[in-house]
């Protein structure tokens, strides 16, 4: 039985299952590389649970990422964001970050217009300054060269100086 569930941006904290919020310390940006068109966290979670993936072993929280941005501007988490668990998206770095994957294969597209509205949302619900790709962290072209860094950057930015201005 899979524990997909389509979410807003506006709940990502409501769904927490306790209060004991882990301290992460940024975000890791991906994509899924399925070029499908329809919303992607039922089959990410198959592949991811019942270690379809060549060279993966099955993942017993199910998908990797913490949460899934669908082509449809569709919001998806699972298990590892709603019981607060590492990720399993970028070794070395699962237990202190959380994973976002953009939908399709953004090497040879772009995203489109509502994910990226629905990337920059759940970003301003986050509250983290801090993101990179996963590309910086090891040898990969993800996310891909359609990532739109630009966009994101400036969001991410915003959120730091949002912090910062608080303070005063």
């Amino acid at each position: 039985m899979s524990k997909i569930i389509k979410i807003q941006p506006f709940e990502v904290w409501d769904i927490v299952m306790n209060e004991a919020y882990r301290k992460w310390l940024g975000i890791i940006f991906h994509h899924t590389v399925a070029i499908m068109q329809e919303d992607q966290g039922e089959y990410i979670e198959d592949m991811h649970r019942g270690g379809k993936r060549e060279g993966y072993p099955p993942f017993r929280y199910g998908m990797g990422y913490h949460f899934l941005v669908n082509k449809s501007g569709g919001i998806e988490t699972g298990e590892r964001w709603t019981k607060q668990l590492h990720g399993a998206h970028c070794i070395g770095y699962n237990q202190d970050y959380i994973g976002i994957a953009v939908a399709g294969n953004l090497e040879h597209q772009r995203p489109t217009g509502r994910q990226l509205i629905a990337l920059l949302e759940l970003l301003k619900t986050l509250k983290f300054g801090i993101g990179m790709p996963h590309s910086l962290l090891v040898p990969t072209k993800c996310p891909g060269k359609y990532f739109p860094y630009d966009d994101v950057y400036e969001c991410l930015n915003y959120m730091k100086l949002k912090q910062k201005y608080k303070t005063i």
